[in-house]
């Protein structure tokens, strides 16, 4: 499992790290506040367990550069969808009139591994790998984005 943070690109060096934490940190409010409160759905409940495995075994973080505060919010809006399995947040900084800076997801490896990523570039077909239509266009979404620096 690997934590991905799609990060605006109007966010550079370690301000991109530390929207990246904000953004974690929202995932785990997201899923641990309901679970408190007694309701948890059962969606809610898988994800809050990958996120958990995530943080025990995982804890690799990419950040990527995917564009500006419009491009974030549709990638949150994207990721919203009930077809979407896997744990998400978005962060909006408040000091920057809050803009969204980081939509972060914990995906499996067969997410990032060398051929979903040939699958996201439309180098391969996807017919072998199993994968949902969410996935795949989660798999070209993620295809054209740069690591954040």
């Amino acid at each position: 499992m690997r934590a991905y943070f799609f990060i605006n690109y109007y966010v550079g060096g370690i301000r991109a790290g530390i929207q990246a934490a904000h953004a974690m940190d929202q995932m785990w409010l997201q899923l641990v506040d309901p679970l408190r409160q007694g309701s948890l759905p059962p969606l809610e409940r898988s994800r809050l367990e990958m996120l958990c495995e995530f943080s025990r075994n995982h804890k690799t973080f990419i950040l990527l550069h995917a564009g500006d505060h419009e491009d974030l919010n549709d990638l949150a809006n994207f990721l919203a969808l009930s077809e979407n399995p896997y744990p998400w947040a978005k962060f909006s900084e408040p000091g920057l009139n809050d803009a969204i800076t980081s939509v972060a997801i914990v995906i499996p490896e067969r997410l990032y591994d060398e051929a979903s990523t040939d699958v996201g570039r439309g180098l391969v077909g996807s017919e072998a790998r199993g994968y949902s239509a969410w996935e795949l266009e989660f798999l070209k979404r993620r295809a054209v984005c740069v690591l954040a620096q």
